[in-house]
């Protein structure tokens, strides 16, 4: 967040936005990050934007509401698309979905896109995939180490063996 704000302070709102849609790429339901793309899209005068992160916020200003209501008349239903990754209405806080779905349903879309009816928890955290997939990788490993060292050992053995055959 350090170099964001400072693209921002040094007036490179590109970089900005550029820096801190990686980070949102890593990190797609971090508030804080949400918040700070909506202020740079804002600066940079593209409201709609601005909307579609500030939507997943709990922010409340005046600022925040007219930009959402750009981003719901130009996006419309395909708004959730709009985000930097396909946003789960499952890992989103419980407030900024129900206002999603009513932000939406005042506009006209009837079934709302995040909807909590069809909200589902997920099965296992994104630390605990991670968790998984590090673990699963150290197996792989651990199990190559074994046949190499077994076969090491098997060609020390016959070259021990062919030394005693040959003396």
């Amino acid at each position: 967040m350090g170099k964001v704000r400072e693209s921002i302070e040094q007036g490179h709102l590109w970089k900005a936005r550029d820096r801190c849609m990686g980070m949102i790429g890593h990190q797609p339901y971090r508030e804080e990050l949400c918040r700070q793309a909506a202020e740079i899209y804002h600066k940079m005068g593209d409201y709609p934007r601005a909307g579609v992160y500030w939507l997943v916020t709990r922010e409340d200003s005046e600022e925040a509401r007219e930009c959402i209501d750009w981003a719901i008349r130009e996006y419309g239903i395909n708004l959730p698309r709009q985000y930097r990754k396909r946003v789960a209405g499952a890992h989103l806080h419980r407030e900024v979905v129900k206002r999603v779905d009513e932000r939406l349903k005042q506009a006209g879309i009837k079934e709302g896109v995040w909807s909590l009816r069809r909200r589902k928890v997920p099965k296992e955290s994104a630390t605990e995939s991670c968790m998984k997939d590090q673990f699963s990788k150290k197996a792989i490993l651990l199990g190559c180490l074994l046949i190499l060292g077994f076969a090491g050992f098997l060609l020390v053995y016959g070259f021990v063996r062919l030394l005693m055959d040959i003396l």
